[in-house]
């Protein structure tokens, strides 16, 4: 079983944001976009995984330039698998108006300043982490109880 995200980028005082289907738990998926903006930057970083792709099947910040198994898969050298346009389309955006009806567990969002994670079953936010400050401990973030 997959646990699914959203990777978002913030769009004015809200976010707009793009499916991942696998390893979305912060310890993993928090841990790569941290990677990945913190190498690439965050406007590259939001540009690849929120603009240039319409959804993701993992990401990998360590990811080699293979040959996919599937025509619907693109590989994305340095940030993992992304499906094409069998996958999804540029039209489909998951926004805070209809995220808890996307099966999905936790949205990323990528801002400037940092990056929010949200657990999206009981609505709370798991933190804002800045760039510019030391990379958070996805396994204590993963780990926080639910909102009483």
């Amino acid at each position: 079983m997959s646990t699914r995200s959203i990777i978002a980028k913030q769009h004015g005082d809200s976010w707009v944001g793009r499916y991942a289907h696998w390893d979305g738990y912060p310890s993993h998926q928090g841990a790569s976009i941290w990677r990945i903006v913190q190498r690439d930057g965050w406007e590259v970083a939001t540009r690849v995984l929120v603009d240039d792709h319409f959804y993701w099947s993992s990401l990998d910040p360590l990811q080699l330039p293979t040959r996919p198994t599937e025509t619907r898969w693109e590989v994305v050298e340095g940030y993992g698998i992304a499906g094409n346009e069998e996958q999804a389309s540029a039209d489909e955006w998951y926004t805070p108006n209809d995220y808890k009806e996307s099966w999905c567990e936790y949205v990323y969002v990528i801002s400037k300043a940092g990056l929010l994670v949200i657990r999206i079953h009981d609505e709370m936010p798991l933190g804002f982490f800045r760039w510019n400050e030391p990379e958070p401990n996805w396994e204590s973030v993963q780990n926080t109880p639910a909102a009483v």
